[in-house]
């Protein structure tokens, strides 16, 4: 093949720093433009930004010419000097220090992206870690548990399709306790 072609998928979630509400209502709107703004300028094509007062999800595709780790680390640079910018109550922001990065074969199967944005609350009200898991899940079905927020999936289509969402399990069980 003469040419060179990727089109992946890649669904991003960070949250600021210590789960703190930085993002209020006033700069969420800004910070969604501008990380959006990033995207573009790194040669990605944006397909949906959006999140709640402490963290952000990011439906974007991979630049052929970038890393993934070299995409989300300019993200999250570039936005946090940009918000400390707009004003000194700013200055204490930062991005926590992890990501979760899940690549897709199709937006639509994103169920984060095919909710209305009447449903906004619905990401607000469910705890970080559920609201997580279930991005993830796919076709698998999980049940929760108060312990760690996701106990093994009682039913999985594929072979594949366990890995990941063990993966995912072993990779939430080791995040610090979210409430």
């Amino acid at each position: 093949m003469p040419q060179s072609l990727s089109r992946v998928i890649v669904h991003i979630i960070f949250s600021t720093k210590d789960r703190e509400p930085w993002l209020g209502s006033d700069v969420r709107p800004r910070m969604h433009a501008y990380l959006a703004t990033v995207c573009r300028d790194l040669g990605a094509e944006l397909v949906r930004v959006g999140g709640v007062a402490d963290h952000v999800h990011i439906v974007t595709t991979l630049p052929r010419t970038v890393s993934q780790a070299q995409l989300i680390e300019e993200i999250k640079k570039a936005s946090s000097k940009w918000i400390k910018t707009l004003d000194a109550r700013y200055r204490g922001f930062f991005w926590q220090r992890g990501y979760g990065a899940f690549s897709r074969l199709r937006v639509s199967s994103i169920p984060w992206c095919n909710m209305s944005r009447r449903n906004k609350s619905t990401i607000a009200l469910a705890p970080f870690r559920r609201n997580t898991a279930s991005c993830f899940a796919g076709t698998a079905l999980i049940s929760m548990s108060g312990t760690f927020g996701i106990e093994k999936p009682h039913w999985i289509e594929t072979r594949f399709q366990r890995l990941v969402v063990l993966g995912i399990i072993e990779f939430l069980g080791r995040c610090p306790r979210l409430t």
